[in-house]
């Protein structure tokens, strides 16, 4: 039966792969807080500004804000402990690589590891 082994070469390149998509999740997510943080204090800013608005109506924007906040944040956390699934899953493929290679990936997990 043929052994399964993952060359490290590839484990690397999905390791750098990962490396991008994470950034690039954190970079947009990153934008799109920053544009709600922004449209959430115009909108204070216009009610605030606006007699005419009932008391009710604004207390409904703030709770309906903390629960936009409330799911990005969730978002964020239920993505980022996706991406450390990814991370360990390359974590191990690596270790079981390195084992039957001889030992040529500390640079490799090093390199992982400095970046959290």
């Amino acid at each position: 039966m043929p052994e399964s082994r993952v060359p490290k070469q590839i484990v690397e390149f999905q390791r750098q792969l990962v490396e991008f998509q994470k950034q690039a999740f954190d970079s947009t997510f990153n934008a799109l807080s920053a544009l709600q943080d922004q449209q959430r204090e115009l909108m204070s800013r216009l009610l605030e500004g606006a007699p005419a608005v009932p008391g009710e109506m604004k207390q409904l924007l703030d709770e309906w804000t903390r629960a936009v906040e409330t799911g990005r944040e969730q978002f964020r956390d239920t993505v980022d402990r996706s991406f450390e699934t990814v991370e360990s899953y390359l974590e191990r493929l690596a270790g079981e690589g390195e084992g039957a290679a001889g030992g040529g990936g500390s640079r490799s997990t090093g390199k992982s590891k400095g970046k959290e």
